[in-house]
């Protein structure tokens, strides 16, 4: 029998995670093996199982290549088990080697703070596992203390564990192109400014450098099925950031973008044949009147109108713009997306060296404070350690030192 992940009865456990979750199994040969069961079954019930699968398949590759590394937990194999679809196997073994000791996180909630003496040693094995990925052309974009295993039943001989990085979801490898993306994914408490602004936030729509495809889509009903638009710089424009990618029935309002190609990043250009580029962003959207929300409750939604009114449920949305007549054609712009580097991981290197020292983020984990930056210095940790944080948290990351020099910062060697 194949354990389901919301099955453990007989089997241990090792964790969870979005795909499926992780056992410990014996090989033939009597070897404890990590072993991460994915149900594939599930994913043929959904209408994107392809793109699912793809994702699942990709995070494999990336696993095989990036290849053997003393602080990366290997992988050894991985397993298709077909069932009832031919081509689409009911479930995924991909085994790995198993490394007992817990979360580098676990360790900061129970100490508070690690020593400087202990940190270094973990930290030069994490510099050591991103800097072979780097050379493998993979990013990881998503370092953090929830992904790096301090494991005890190693031999090492000064007392201290083996570091083994784990998890590669997020990783991008750039294979033979420039080891550079554009999506903006991880995790936030550790994410760089530049994935963040890789989603588009401070798109110009006028700016004819960014620009790309122009896609034009005639609407004969409201709403379109966007969930959700955001501004750009000062206000102006509109970026789509959420929408409905579904159709219920034949003709269904809220189907009809997704079903038209629109696509989530994409900002509106012009509304029956009226330019928006640097139109301000509340009158774009009264102009297109694409709101799924009911007058009552759009402004305390979102934000974006203006609520009047004694708050008793008398209040009433008061747009400066008529909304257009339908049938209406919108035009929508594709902004040419920001790539980001292998930086990325030095940022959130440092993030992690920050935690470990200080017991705590040095930012909170919401956007306005990450594309800031500004952190205060870790109370009572040497002033080397100090300066190589401050060398690793730059915003800017022309002007933020790459995994060579932090190799080789004195508070390192």
């Amino acid at each position: 029998m194949i354990p389901d992940a919301t099955m453990a009865d007989g089997f241990k456990v090792l964790g969870k995670g979005a795909y499926g979750a992780v056992y410990a199994a014996t090989d033939q040969a009597g070897v404890t093996r990590a072993v991460k069961v994915i149900p594939m079954w599930r994913m043929q019930l959904d209408n994107q199982k392809d793109q699912l699968r793809a994702k699942v398949e990709e995070e494999i590759d990336v696993y095989q290549h990036i290849g053997l590394n003393p602080n990366i937990v290997p992988l050894l194999d991985s397993i298709d088990i077909q069932g009832d679809v031919g081509d689409f196997p009911r479930w995924k073994m991909v085994v790995m080697e198993i490394a007992n000791g817990g979360e580098l996180k676990d360790l900061i909630e129970a100490k508070g703070n690690i020593p400087e003496p202990p940190a270094k040693v973990i930290f030069k094995q994490i510099a050591d596992a991103v800097s072979h990925l780097h050379g493998q052309n993979v990013i990881h974009r998503d370092l953090k203390t929830d992904n790096v295993l301090l494991c005890t039943d190693t031999s090492r001989t000064d007392g201290m564990p083996t570091v083994k990085l784990i998890d590669f979801g997020a990783a991008h490898w750039a294979k033979d192109g420039p080891v550079e993306s554009n999506v903006c994914i991880g995790t936030l408490e550790t994410m760089a400014p530049e994935v963040i602004l890789a989603r588009g936030d401070d798109f110009d729509a006028s700016d004819a450098s960014q620009a790309g495809g122009v896609h034009e889509v005639e609407y004969r009903t409201r709403p379109f099925g966007i969930r959700k638009y955001a501004p750009g710089p000062g206000g102006l424009g509109a970026r789509i950031v959420d929408m409905i990618e579904e159709e219920r029935y034949p003709k269904d309002p809220l189907g009809q973008a997704w079903t038209k190609g629109v696509k989530t990043g994409w900002v509106v250009k012009s509304v029956a044949g009226v330019d928006v580029t640097n139109m301000k962003f509340d009158d774009i959207l009264d102009l297109m009147g694409d709101r799924l929300l009911d007058n009552a409750s759009r402004g305390a939604f979102d934000g974006s109108y203006a609520v009047t009114g004694d708050n008793k449920g008398k209040g009433k949305v008061l747009p400066k713009v008529v909304q257009v007549d339908l049938p209406a054609t919108v035009e929508y712009l594709e902004i040419n997306a920001k790539t980001y580097g292998v930086k990325v991981d030095v940022w959130s290197l440092g993030v992690v060296l920050y935690q470990m020292l200080a017991g705590q983020s040095p930012f909170p984990a919401e956007e306005a404070a990450v594309l800031a930056g500004n952190f205060a210095p870790v109370a009572g940790a040497s002033a080397e350690a100090n300066d190589l944080i401050s060398k690793m948290l730059v915003v800017d990351p022309a002007a933020r030192i790459d995994m060579a020099a932090v190799k080789a910062h004195p508070w390192v060697r």
